[in-house]
């Protein structure tokens, strides 16, 4: 990814606005910062912080009630805040992802 950044997230075949304001993802790093958050916790979180649609986890839990890919968006999101660059350490965060919503 080099340029501007992307305005949307694909989660399959949907696309989400994202909050692309670095600020958003200084957010997002603290969120994994945070010891007293479960990771599942913490990537509800994320999704809230950078995808506009959502307003909180729970809006995060209940759209993942209905269908929304919660393990694809977090996929997307490592994309977004690697700058589009995959690395081994990425693959194993992106599977660290699966938890239970």
């Amino acid at each position: 990814m080099i340029g501007a950044l992307p305005e949307y997230l694909a989660v399959w075949e949907e696309e989400y606005k994202i909050r692309s304001d670095y600020r958003c993802v200084l957010q997002v790093f603290e969120v994994f910062a945070d010891p007293e958050l479960e990771q599942g916790e913490k990537w509800l979180v994320a999704i809230y912080l950078l995808l506009e649609p959502f307003a909180c986890a729970d809006d995060v839990l209940e759209a993942a009630g209905n269908g929304f890919d919660v393990d694809e968006a977090a996929k997307q999101i490592i994309w977004f805040i690697s700058a589009g660059q995959e690395r081994s350490e990425e693959r194993r965060v992106g599977k660290e992802c699966n938890a239970s919503w």
